[in-house]
């Protein structure tokens, strides 16, 4: 008798560890568990931010603390401040890397005290205090950005303040008293005034500004120069209009300069020595500036660069309305569709921003929201549940994003048929996410730089998800956990997946106990069901890490010796008050990619190196896709590193390890009960030929040299003929043959001609 199987790939991958001290994961601030040492860090401690932060809190940092990742407060919540304080303290923004504080007013400021303040990144604070010491050394190093979204009021005659890089205050720059020096050869521009005191001197000179928009680098003139509009955006192929010169030169001579990188300038084409100039057609965004001579000196100021946005044809106007589904609001007077490229940048000249509104179905390709300052550019779904917005390309947000959208079929729908990216400087808040991406990448798509949340319902219908190392979301309390929806074939992987848990029971299996998360190739989910919790609800969080091979242990579970275990394993924390008396919990993991597994009862979910708190449950699934459950576990049994186990070393050894053909034993010839033919095989397919008697059932499992898993099944035939779909690639691999009675491998080529 012949039986026929056929059988896919599986795959396995490998993904990269944390080490202890800094931030060990990404997530938010107060979490202890993102944090080497599981506490927050104090204000005098050193401090290593390497993964993506979500603030939740003020910050008056008194030690060396370095930013390597962002650090983001999130827009339209809680607004917190950052105050170094006095002390011998060292903080750096490093390159690549975005700070944001959204909070500071003049009645409660970011307040700086002391410390040496390196900005090498970017750096983002609201209404923002320097007080007087010389302990405050402030550097803005070229390439890096500080940006003040209200007053910056200068106070620190003692201390430094270099600007060798870009500050951008949208407010007034005052410099309060009087031997305050803003050295350094970067630019300074203000939307308000920039004013100094007595003796304050800023680029080495007491001038002030007293009208804005200003420019540090005019100040040594006595007249102001500014230029009207300050900023506007244009669709690709028009003119900006007339430039005007505001100035109070004497005999002024004017010479106009452009440039397209707002680095490198140069005199403008056309009649450009007057004091208006008529920008010609533009296809791609440009600065101007102008160049005034006075007599009186003489002396020759530049003033602050006037941007002029350039659209492409999926740009918006807002010409018409603040409706996306208008075509006179868009520069193609169309309408974008699937396949266009829409940029949404706000400037003096757009008097709406755009909002998908009910009834609508918004679609773009790749769509980008701009950080023009100081009014932010924007994009708003309504509240509604029939206002959605499919995304077909990359989404990139570094200005407002505002979803209001009220039911899972609306709000963001990430559709498309190639990988995408999410991206920007700002963190997004979804109300309601879909991911329905059909592409077959490998992602599908991919989170860059910034943590996600979705506040109200998550529904993963089609593609794996990069984290990127971040953290995602769902839910915003106990009270308001989110739903999760859920298709086969769509997960998460390289980063966290939290989810808010209530107080009420969660029913084991079901979506609101799931965590759909896995690595490249894998799904690897594990669920946590609940009989109710009586004190309070709160956070889970787990990730997982895929490391290839298995490791001999010796420990036992309920007096079962365990003698191996994966070397992957799942990472859990909890947080935000979650907390309950008793045992109320229960874990059931699944995974493919495993490793060889004769029985589903041979595995026990279990620790590093010794049994998982709580009792063995009754397991389930398939030798391929085993279910491995775990009941009666407490709160704070979750909190661990969990592995499988296998009680079977003989026949269930999970990941074969990836050293010495992978430790894979080749019995000599005339050990074996099996022949393979052809050998070599044309990847197609294989038979084996056993002489074991007949009925007597046995398992077969193919590898690579890398030890992974390439099919496996069971057979008690005397002759078996595996078809492998797709057909193997040329190379090496073992067939292993395995009974409670025996273990033998076989080791067979694929040639092909294909």
């Amino acid at each position: 008798m012949k039986q026929i199987i056929i059988l896919s790939c599986l795959l396995m991958a490998i993904a990269p560890v944390s080490f202890s001290q800094n931030t060990v994961t990404s997530g938010r601030w107060s979490d202890p568990t993102v944090w080497s040492g599981g506490a927050v860090p104090a204000a005098g401690g050193t401090v290593n931010v390497n993964s993506a932060l979500t603030l939740d809190a003020s910050l008056s940092p008194t030690g060396a603390w370095t930013f390597n990742s962002n650090t983001i407060d999130l827009p339209g919540g809680t607004a917190y401040t950052f105050n170094p304080n006095a002390g011998t303290n060292t903080i750096s923004v490093n390159a690549g890397t975005t700070v944001s504080f959204e909070g500071g007013t003049s009645g409660t400021p970011n307040l700086f005290s002391g410390g040496t303040i390196n900005v090498y990144g970017t750096l983002i604070l609201g209404y923002t205090q320097l007080n007087n010491s010389g302990n405050l050394n402030i550097t803005v190093a070229a390439g890096g950005t500080l940006i003040i979204n209200g007053d910056l009021v200068n106070k620190n005659n003692a201390g430094t303040f270099d600007i060798n890089g870009t500050l951008i205050v949208n407010g007034d720059f005052t410099n309060q008293t009087g031997s305050i020096t803003v050295g350094g050869s970067g630019t300074i521009n203000t939307t308000g005034t920039l004013t100094s005191n007595g003796g304050s001197t800023v680029f080495g000179t007491t001038n002030d500004c007293n009208a804005g928009p200003c420019s540090g680098s005019n100040l040594a003139c006595t007249f102001n120069n500014t230029i009207s509009p300050t900023n506007k955006t244009i669709c690709n192929g028009s003119t900006a209009g007339t430039l005007t010169s505001s100035n109070t030169a004497t005999s002024a001579t004017y010479q106009w300069l452009s440039s397209t990188d707002n680095i490198t300038f140069s005199n403008a084409s056309g009649a450009s020595t007057n004091a208006t100039y008529v920008t010609p057609s533009l296809t791609q965004t440009t600065w101007y500036k102008l160049s005034v001579k006075s007599t009186t000196g003489p002396c020759t100021s530049i003033s602050s660069a006037v941007k002029i946005t350039v659209l492409p044809g999926g740009g918006w106007t807002g010409a018409t309305s603040n409706d996306w589904g208008t075509a006179g609001n868009w520069c193609s007077n169309s309408v974008p569709v699937s396949s266009t490229d829409v940029v949404i940048s706000n400037g003096s000249n757009i008097p709406n921003m755009p909002t998908v509104n009910a009834a609508t179905a918004a679609a773009a390709r790749n769509l980008t929201i701009d950080d023009t300052y100081p009014a932010a550019s924007s994009l708003t779904i309504a509240a509604s549940g029939t206002a959605s917005l499919s995304i077909f390309g990359d989404f990139t947000n570094n200005g407002t994003f505002t979803d209001n959208s009220t039911s899972s079929t609306a709000g963001v729908i990430f559709a498309g048929s190639i990988a995408q990216n999410i991206d920007g400087t700002v963190p997004n808040v979804f109300k309601n996410l879909t991911v329905n991406n059909n592409s077959g990448a490998s992602p599908a798509v991919i989170v860059h730089s910034n943590n996600v949340a979705v506040t109200s319902n998550l529904t993963l219908t089609s593609g794996v998800v990069n984290l990127g190392g971040q953290t995602i979301t769902l839910g915003t309390s106990a009270a308001s956990p989110g739903t999760l929806g859920y298709s086969a074939g769509s997960w998460f992987y390289g980063g966290n997946f939290e989810r808010w848990f209530p107080l009420s029971a969660v029913t084991q299996g079901s979506n609101a106990s799931l965590f759909p998360i896995g690595d490249l190739s894998n799904y690897r989910p594990i669920y946590f069901g609940s009989s109710g919790l009586t004190s309070s609800g709160g956070t889970i969080k787990v990730s997982h890490t895929s490391i290839a091979g298995a490791s001999a242990v010796s420990f036992s579970d309920a007096g079962i010796p365990v003698q191996v275990r994966s070397n992957s394993y799942w990472t859990v924390t909890t947080g935000n008050g979650i907390s309950s008396t008793g045992t109320p919990f229960s874990i059931r993991t699944e995974a493919t990619g495993m490793g060889l597994v004769w029985s589903t009862t041979d595995l026990r979910l279990t620790l590093a190196a010794a049994a998982a708190p709580g009792l063995a449950g009754v397991n389930a699934g398939t030798p391929s896709d085993p279910q491995v459950n775990r009941t009666t576990l407490s709160v704070a049994n979750l909190s661990n590193n969990f592995y499988w186990g296998s009680t079977n070393s003989t026949q269930t050894t999970l990941p074969v390890n990836s050293t010495n053909s992978n430790n894979v034993a080749v019995a000599p010839a005339a050990e074996t009960k099996f022949i393979l033919f052809p050998n070599p095989s044309d990847g197609r397919s294989l038979t084996i030929r056993s002489s074991l008697s007949i009925n007597k059932e046995y398992a077969i499992t193919i590898f690579n040299t890398l030890g992974a898993i390439i099919a496996q099944s069971r057979t008690s035939q005397p002759e078996t003929t595996i078809h492998f779909v797709p057909a193997l690639p040329a190379g090496a691999y073992y067939a292993r043959f395995s009974s409670p009675a025996f273990t033998s491998v076989i080791p067979f080529l694929v040639k092909t001609d294909r």
